[in-house]
């Protein structure tokens, strides 16, 4: 399937990439990262003191007969990790209908699920509208990722809502969780959604897609507004001190929500249409 999204230029550039984990956690296949639970890995961790249920070919004689006391080897084992991206697809994502945000949502979920499936991470992709893919790995599954953002249609469904708590009761190891969205979802909403995703004990990224044209030829006039999600219509008389209004209440909301972020140790990063997509990949600490 030919990848619309991307190009190939970009793809061998992403083949080249790697998730930055500082956190460890417990996994359950073979992978690139290390967990909390020691075995019978290749990188030498610690001595333990020996107990009655370990394996007597673990013991080291050569510290038994310095100190005749039983000492066994811990090795760290590398796990995959669950990766999660949730993706808001509200109408607001997809305004104006040319070059919209959720345009450069998409592509930036089809970079990061083919960083993940390269790495042989567990991939789950999840809209507030449904699942999309459950704990798919290896690149051979990258066309299941196409084929399902191919078919993503704006949905009036608020981002955060409680099918959120559906897709995370199948994540049952720490990982990464990756929400992206431009975030014009009430702040009691976002605030409920990433404390469950908090629950999880998962290292959150929040990435906000941004179109900074929005405010460019803003000139005074009487329009009609329709709310996209909710088809609530409203004539405004916009002028520059509207505007200036309208970006001081949103700027308190973000502000709202990195505070928030910074309190739990969650990345914020904000993404603009215009924005080189490698160089927003390596310029976080998401990626390497």
């Amino acid at each position: 399937m030919q990848n619309e999204l991307l190009d190939k230029n970009i793809l061998k550039n992403l083949e080249k990439l790697h998730f930055r984990v500082k956190k460890r956690f417990l996994g359950k296949n073979s992978g690139n990262h290390i967990t909390l639970k020691k075995g019978q890995g290749i990188e030498f961790s610690d001595f333990r003191a020996y107990t009655l249920s370990d394996n007597p070919k673990n013991i080291d004689w050569n510290i038994f007969a310095k100190t005749e006391k039983l000492y066994v080897k811990e090795f760290k084992e590398y796990q995959n990790l669950n990766f999660f991206i949730y993706q808001d697809i509200s109408s607001s994502m997809d305004f104006p209908k040319n070059n919209t945000n959720l345009t450069t949502a998409l592509k930036l979920v089809t970079a990061l699920s083919y960083i993940a499936l390269i790495n042989n991470e567990d991939l789950t992709i999840a809209t507030q509208e449904k699942l999309l893919l459950s704990k798919i790995s290896g690149k051979l599954n990258f066309n299941l990722v196409l084929n399902a953002l191919k078919n993503i249609e704006p949905v009036k469904e608020d981002f955060f809502n409680d099918k959120l708590s559906l897709y995370l009761d199948r994540i049952k190891f720490p990982g990464i969780a990756i929400c992206i969205s431009d975030f014009l979802t009430p702040f009691d909403m976002i605030k409920k959604g990433l404390d469950k995703i908090r629950s999880k004990n998962l290292s959150i990224y929040l990435i906000k897609i941004e179109d900074l044209d929005f405010t460019k030829n803003f000139e005074d006039f009487s329009a009609k507004f329709i709310d996209s999600e909710t088809n609530e219509e409203k004539t405004l008389n916009l002028n520059n001190n509207v505007l200036q209004n309208y970006l001081k209440n949103y700027n308190n909301h973000i502000e709202k929500i990195k505070t928030y972020a910074k309190k739990y140790d969650i990345k914020f990063y904000t993404l603009n249409k215009n924005d080189d997509l490698l160089n927003f990949l390596t310029s976080t600490n998401l990626c390497y």
